[in-house]
Formats: C-alpha cells, sequence, structure tokens
C-alpha cells in the first residue's frame, strides 16, 4: 500500500506544476513500491498495489478492514524506543487503529 498525503493549501491554489502532477500521479506510488513488488514476483507471490490519500495509518488500518484481512504486517524503521515515544510511527499508529491482529517487522 502507498498513501499519499492531501495536497497542500498552496499546492491547490496554484495552477498545477510538473512536480504536483507527477506527485498525484500513480507513478509516485508505483517507484516507492517497485523493490517490494519485485520482490514479491520473484518469490511467486500474488499481490496488488493499492494507492491512497490521506492519514497513511487511517488508510491502512482501513484497508485492511475494507480487504477482510486476517493480519496486517506493517514494517518498521527501526528507530528505537525514545524515537516512537517523541514522534510515533505510522506503524505503530495503524496497529494501534486495526482492528484485525497486526505483525510489526523490522
Amino acid at each position: 500500500m502507498y498513501v499519499q498525503p492531501p495536497l497542500g493549501l498552496l499546492a491547490r491554489l496554484l495552477p498545477p506544476h510538473d512536480d504536483v502532477i507527477h506527485e498525484w500521479s500513480s507513478a509516485a506510488g508505483e517507484a516507492a513500491a517497485s523493490r517490494a513488488r519485485e520482490i514479491l514476483r520473484g518469490a511467486g507471490i500474488a499481490h496488488r498495489l493499492h494507492l491512497s490519500v490521506g492519514d497513511a495509518p487511517t488508510e491502512i488500518a482501513l484497508l485492511a478492514e475494507q480487504t477482510a484481512a486476517e493480519l496486517m504486517v506493517l514494517g518498521t524503521r527501526g528507530l528505537g524506543a525514545a524515537h516512537h515515544a517523541l514522534v510515533g510511527s505510522v506503524a505503530l499508529k495503524a496497529a494501534a487503529l486495526s482492528a484485525v491482529p497486526v505483525l510489526l517487522v523490522r
């Protein structure tokens, strides 16, 4: 899954520029997920890329619910407890919002 943040106020008010158009095309999500998709294809694992816009933890938990997932596996960046206590993480926030079991991997 790739979740894009919503466009900021300035980007919504100004005429579209190439960088904004690229950001809002599926190209950004495709590029971000390309390595993971390559690994899954190589392992023969069926998969689909879901593109969404909004708050990443909320969108991730919503997709798990909408697809009736039995388990949600989320990667963490391994920045440590102090970082998460101060800043938090998408994976931890999505896990807290999820109605399905979550496996966090590093």
